[in-house]
């Protein structure tokens, strides 16, 4: 909500907002391919700096600070540079990376299936709601013959 002005038209919101979400999106799955504690005590004070720094920003404003944030960020998805972490070369399923697996696996299956015409069933992937929903094994299989 940060960036949001009153005078902001339905368009500019949703920008705004997708622009956001799109880089908390990226932000957080870099952090958990890295093993990196995403909680809430783990992440205050850099979403309190974000706030301050985004608040009030038009549309362009708010994409060339979070570009320029994602690029200077030593975290990557590749690797977490001041970490000695490898990224997601070394990405194992664990307690830790479970359901954050599932939710990189369904927005990676999302952004496929988009790309090939086929609708957006991002939602749908990762609603543990579901009478039966989707697991890892049911986005890649553990048998690759056709």
């Amino acid at each position: 909500m940060a960036p949001l002005l009153p005078t902001d038209d339905d368009a500019t919101v949703r920008a705004k907002f997708a622009l956001t979400a799109t880089y908390l999106d990226i932000w957080i799955m870099r952090r958990v391919v890295n093993y990196i504690r995403i909680g809430y005590s783990s992440v205050s004070y850099a979403m309190y700096l974000l706030v301050r720094e985004i608040r009030g920003k038009s549309v362009d404003e708010l994409r060339d600070i979070l570009i320029g944030r994602l690029e200077a960020d030593d975290v990557t998805l590749r690797e977490a540079k001041n970490r000695n972490r490898a990224g997601i070369a070394d990405l194992r399923i664990n307690q830790f990376s479970r359901r954050y697996i599932l939710h990189f696996l369904a927005r990676l299956t999302a952004y496929l299936d988009v790309q090939g015409g086929k609708p957006d069933q991002f939602a749908t992937l990762v609603d543990r709601t579901r009478k039966n929903p989707y697991d890892i094994e049911h986005i890649v299989p553990n048998s690759y013959d056709l």
